[in-house]
This record gives structure tokens, C-alpha cells and sequence, in this order.
């Protein structure tokens, strides 16, 4: 698909996003890249015909022509005028590698590669793939990286200067992952897993983005972390020196143990 805007940089008071439409009449998609507080890796968005009622929970895709194919979770929703809306939490230009010792890591990839990628193509169970002309991003991903690097700097230093009063869970953390979110084979396994993250919280209490900092076990199961978190976590929200609800970083872990 062809696109039919250039980017464009939008801001939310937690987060930023670089958006661009592609297609025409019922393909018409829109794809949108979005950083929250304290930056690190991207929701990968998609809003449109295109992504209507997927199968499964799974999408491959894949930045081209030069960038390895990943294999990531999606959460599946709607907007509040009916299109469908597929999201990727924590996305990256380039997918996880297995090092010889069983930990993951990624490659990094700086302006020049951005600048050479061409196409996004995607994948998902039980419906055509199709391939996105997005173009060279290093321009749209300075300016997403911008955006979310001033926003933090100004929270940092309102937290710095004690203006701000931490979100609070209102149901029980406990609750919020259990031993049969673990996956499967790693269950089978009697694998232990901990895995280090931070939530945005808007200005309602609601999570709004996730980000895994650090993690013992494969991006796949940092995926579902940030999913179910996203999914059932609920706070009060911060609050600044005024008591007015304010957007906010909720750093914490989750630990994983099984008994073998």
C-alpha cells in the first residue's frame, strides 16, 4: 500500500506518536509508532479494515529490506467509531536474539539503517499479508524520540522537586499475573522468570504503555507481561502539587517461581 499522508507527529500528555495513512477506500489503514514516558521501545499501532477480527494472538512483521522477521503478541481492540485496531507492545526495529547462554538481546540499530528502511510488511494468522511503503524513518523516529525525551526531562524534574504524588494500584497487584500466564513451556520446565518493567499511567489511572527495562527469560513472555498488565492493572492516579490528576511512570517486577 501506498501512503496517502506524510507523517505526522501527535502528543498526549503520557506519550507521543508518529502516525501515516495508507491505502484507499475499505483498505484504508492508518500505522502509528508511540512512545510513552521514559522512551525505550514502541507500540506498533495499526487502526483499520485490514486488521478486522484476527485469529489468534500472533503477527509477523518485519521492516524492509534489510531487517530480520519478528514473531510478536497483539492485543486486539476497537475505536470508539468502530474500527478495528491491532497493537504490538514494545516493538522494535529489530527482534530479539538468543545468545549461547539462553539470554536475549538486540541488535541496535542506528539513523543510517532507519534511514534505509523501505516497507513494513505484516503478517497475521488467516488473512493476506500486505506491505506498507512507509520509507525511510530515521526523520519520523528523531521526531517521536524528541517529543518523548522532552516530555520525560519535564517529568524528571517536577519528580525531582517532590511535585508529584505517585499512582497507587486500586486492585491487587497480586492478581494481576498468575502462574497460568507463565508460558507454557517454561512451565513445563519449573522455570523461574523475573522480569523488570515500568508502566505509564494516565491521567485516569489507566496503563497506557509498558515498558520491559530488564528480563531474565524470552521477549515473547515479556510481551504477555506488558499485555496483561495493560489489560487488568488499575491505580489512582498521580497527582501534582495542586492535587490535579497528572500522567506518571510506575516502575516495579514481576517474579516468577516454581518449585521443581
Amino acid at each position: 500500500m501506498a501512503p496517502v499522508s506524510e507523517w505526522r507527529l501527535e502528543t498526549q500528555p503520557d506519550r507521543c506518536r508518529i502516525t501515516r495513512d495508507f491505502g484507499k477506500g475499505e483498505n484504508r489503514t492508518e500505522l502509528a509508532l508511540e512512545k510513552g514516558l521514559g522512551g525505550g521501545n514502541f507500540n506498533l499501532v495499526l487502526t483499520g479494515a485490514l486488521v478486522d477480527s484476527p485469529y489468534g494472538e500472533w503477527t509477523w512483521f518485519q521492516f524492509l529490506p534489510n531487517e530480520q522477521i519478528h514473531k510478536r503478541n497483539f492485543v486486539a481492540a476497537s475505536t470508539s467509531d468502530g474500527r478495528s485496531v491491532l497493537t504490538t507492545y514494545g516493538a522494535t526495529f529489530t527482534p530479539a536474539i538468543k545468545e549461547n547462554d539462553g539470554t536475549f538481546t538486540r541488535e541496535p540499530i542506528g539513523e543510517s539503517r532507519q534511514a534505509a528502511i523501505e516497507t513494513l510488511a505484516i503478517a497475521l494468522i488467516g488473512s493476506p499479508p500486505f506491505q506498507m511503503e512507509i520509507g525511510a524513518m530515521d526523520r519520523p523516529v528523531s521526531q517521536l524520540d524528541q517529543c518523548i525525551a522532552d516530555k520525560t526531562r519535564r517529568y524528571a524534574e517536577r519528580y525531582e522537586n517532590d511535585e508529584i504524588v505517585q499512582p497507587t494500584p486500586i486492585n491487587n497487584p497480586g492478581e494481576w499475573l498468575t502462574s497460568v500466564d507463565f508460558p507454557m513451556s517454561l512451565r513445563r520446565d519449573k522455570a523461574s522468570a523475573v522480569v523488570k518493567f515500568s508502566l505509564v499511567i494516565d491521567q485516569n489511572g489507566t496503563p497506557t504503555f509498558c515498558q520491559v527495562r530488564e528480563t531474565s527469560r524470552p521477549y515473547l513472555f515479556d510481551e504477555k507481561v506488558c499485555k496483561i498488565l495493560i489489560e487488568k492493572a488499575r491505580f489512582e492516579p498521580a497527582r501534582d502539587q495542586d492535587r490535579n490528576p497528572v500522567a506518571a511512570i510506575w516502575p516495579n517486577a514481576i517474579r516468577f517461581q516454581f518449585t521443581k
